[in-house]
């Protein structure tokens, strides 16, 4: 079924004959156009930047998909869907270090990234992605951030990492010994 916005195949078959007939660069453009003229329609129209970013991938086009995975990402966290937002932001810190003109010309911040793949994760029940996320935003910061910050992250890594216990008490160990016992505070008794 064709639209003005979209084709729609009947049956998952039916769309992966159709794609699977395709070569490689026709498939490729064929991405590149479903997303151009999904990022042309009116805002209200573009339900799904998920979508929009599925194409601009697909369409081998990283720093379109870029922001487009980001977008997403933030409509899955408002939505409560933190498995689909872990998923994008994953997406997005993978196509990270391809699209640095695009990071740089949009203001993108890798740590903020980073926080919100690692929030998402946890949320979504991916715990070993949020820790090996929350391992990646700790070497990122701990050069440069206080004590109290990086303590903070290691005392969450170590909830994170409760099924393996030798690795949980390593990040309470660094967690204790960054976190200052004075003054009392909520981290360092945590």
């Amino acid at each position: 079924m064709t639209t003005d916005s979209h084709v729609e195949f009947r049956h998952a078959l039916l769309r992966e004959a159709a794609l699977g007939s395709l070569l490689a660069p026709e498939r490729t453009r064929l991405h590149a156009d479903w997303a151009t003229t999904l990022a042309e329609l009116p805002a209200p129209r573009l339900t799904t930047p998920a979508r929009l970013a599925y194409h601009w991938r697909a369409a081998g086009d990283a720093d379109r998909a870029l922001p487009a995975l980001l977008d997403a990402a933030a409509v899955a966290q408002q939505q409560s869907a933190f498995v689909d937002a872990s998923r994008h932001l994953e997406d997005a810190l993978d196509l990270w270090d391809r699209c640095a003109g695009t990071v740089q010309a949009l203001g993108l911040d890798q740590r903020e990234t980073l926080e919100r793949a690692v929030t998402a994760a946890d949320r979504g029940g991916r715990t070993a992605v949020a820790a090996r996320r929350l391992r990646e935003l700790i070497e990122l910061v701990e050069p440069t951030a206080d004590g109290l910050t990086v303590g903070t992250m290691y005392a969450r890594l170590a909830l994170m990492l409760v099924e393996t216990p030798a690795d949980a008490l390593a990040a309470c160990e660094r967690a204790r010994q960054l976190v200052p016992a004075d003054p009392p505070s909520a981290p360092s008794g945590w």
